[in-house]
């Protein structure tokens, strides 16, 4: 197991995601009770799975997220061409969305892709 630092906020430092880690392409935030989609780029895997801006991610491949840094944590855990479950809330419906993530687009540096996910 790797060493993990905390950043100024006092949360976990995200990894550098590898080269053929998964992507989704959504922008994030964080909410009370989970993760919420802040915007869907389209013709993405997320896009083509169905999720839409305003749900809310309450796991991926049933691993509950809580944060914006758990689940991208959790999407960098798969790899690009792997299909994840993506457990939602839309509205008072909790959806099941399956999603075949890509490989992280190269032209995307660190501050791009925290940008890109909704981190500061």
């Amino acid at each position: 197991m790797g060493v993990r630092k905390l950043n100024a906020r006092g949360d976990v430092s995200r990894r550098t995601p590898g080269p053929n880690s998964g992507y989704l392409g959504v922008r994030l935030g964080e909410i009370e009770h989970g993760v919420k989609v802040d915007s869907v780029e389209p013709g993405k895997p997320a896009a083509k799975a169905g999720l839409k801006a305003g749900d809310i991610v309450l796991s991926v491949g049933g691993r509950k997220v809580a944060s914006v840094d758990a689940m991208v944590a959790a999407i960098q855990g798969f790899k690009a061409g792997q299909v994840v479950q993506l457990r939602i809330k839309r509205g008072d419906d909790e959806v099941e969305l399956k999603a075949t993530l890509e490989r992280r687009p190269s032209a995307l540096n660190r501050g791009e892709m925290m940008d890109r996910w909704g981190a500061s």
